[in-house]
């Protein structure tokens, strides 16, 4: 018997697949179904392999033939990336604990009832190219000449669902900026001149936070279509992490919790875009927050790793599961049911190493706890900073 991980591995041969084509092909409901029904459908076996397919669905795999994808099972029809991680193939690795489309059929087959569940797909085309999709995945038992066989309809919800969670992501930074500059401007509008001169250069910041952010919007909706030009500049990393840390001051993810800033012994200063490296190291330290429990810490350090190279860390003591780490970077996929969710881990990673070249990646131990971490090499080379100010600050609490 071959291993899995989760989904029975079994498959039916070519001979009952046949059998299985023929019971279907005479069924009048059947073919009505395939024939009717808008967005992609598919009849699997109770072994889960497809046994027939309406036009839509062959079109969306960039096919012609019903055969090409005759006794395959849904990942593997679609070039889902982790289909052979077994030999068993689609429905039996790791990952497949946490797929909507395999938890939606498995469990059809098991309760004998309509499931319906979101699945996100990282999948590659015949050409090698890379897609994630995010579907709709409805389940439903039929029996045929007590043969027992499942509809599986299929809605494709991704540009609908990255839309979405751009513009979720999008507008809520936004508001927060723009409360930020509120704030500042009432604060100058009544008080002295040294807080009108201090309010001009936070003003200041939080104006280029906001080009960076459109840009950054940009870059996620026309995703390969839109090329964002980086600001290189240098910058003062113990200065940067106190910025962020006075901004998690009145974050509402950081209420009851602590922030803990180390930028090690020496400041350091490094050359890079600091608009993306801000919003990545937000997002890490959004993630951290959210994780830890009230009273906890989150710590957040950065220090040189090798001649040219600076790595910042974002800790807390929660522990990511097993299954859930499995697909952490994976864009769309979230432990959140409702849509607009799934891009906050992702977009560390698109925009740590897309935009700025970086090293983006995690460990997750009970022992441990999460740290998630950014390395920048090479173009981001770091060097002594000789600055003083914002770096004395460093290692205080807010």
């Amino acid at each position: 018997m071959a291993e899995t991980w989760f989904a029975p591995a079994e498959r039916s041969d070519r001979e009952e697949l046949e059998r299985e084509l023929a019971r279907v092909s005479v069924n009048p409901v059947m073919d009505a179904v395939l024939k009717s029904v808008g967005g992609l459908v598919a009849i699997l076996n109770r072994r889960r392999q497809i046994i027939a397919v309406n036009d839509v669905f062959l079109r969306e795999l960039g096919g012609e033939d019903p055969a090409s994808v005759f006794g395959l099972r849904l990942g593997e029809a679609i070039g889902c990336v982790h289909a052979d991680g077994k030999p068993a193939g689609c429905g039996t690795t790791r990952y497949c604990r946490t797929c909507g489309a395999a938890i939606a059929i498995v469990t059809s087959l098991a309760e004998d009832g309509p499931v319906t569940e979101i699945c996100c797909a990282s999948t590659r085309d015949r050409d090698g190219h890379h897609r994630d999709l995010f579907f709709q995945v409805r389940a439903v038992p039929f029996a045929c000449d007590d043969e027992r066989f499942l509809f599986l309809f299929l809605r494709d919800m991704t540009r609908e669902q990255d839309l979405l969670v751009s513009e979720r992501v999008f507008f809520h930074d936004i508001n927060n900026l723009l409360a930020m500059l509120q704030g500042t401007a009432d604060l100058m509008a009544y008080g002295s001149r040294e807080m009108q001169t201090t309010g001009g250069r936070f003003i200041g910041k939080l104006v280029r936070h906001l080009s960076t952010e459109i840009e950054l919007q940009k870059a996620l909706v026309l995703e390969g279509d839109f090329q964002y030009r980086p600001r290189r500049e240098e910058v003062s990393v113990p200065g940067l992490l106190v910025e962020l840390r006075e901004e998690f001051q009145a974050h509402p993810a950081a209420r009851g919790r602590k922030m803990v800033i180390d930028s090690g012994r020496h400041p350091w200063r490094m050359v890079t875009d600091r608009g993306v490296l801000f919003r990545v190291l937000r997002n890490m330290v959004v993630n951290g927050f959210e994780a830890a429990e009230e009273g906890d810490e989150v710590r957040v350090t950065a220090e040189p790793v090798g001649p040219d190279k600076v790595c910042f860390t974002v800790w807390n003591r929660a522990v990511i599961p097993e299954d859930i780490q499995l697909r952490i970077f994976q864009r769309n996929f979230s432990t959140k049911k409702q849509q607009g969710r799934g891009l906050g881990t992702w977009s560390m990673k698109y925009f740590g190493e897309k935009l700025l070249g970086g090293e983006v990646g995690f460990s997750s131990t009970p022992e441990n706890g999460t740290e998630f971490f950014l390395i920048l090499s090479g173009t981001a080379a770091a060097s002594p900073d000789t600055d003083t100010g914002p770096a004395e600050a460093a290692g205080e609490r807010s």
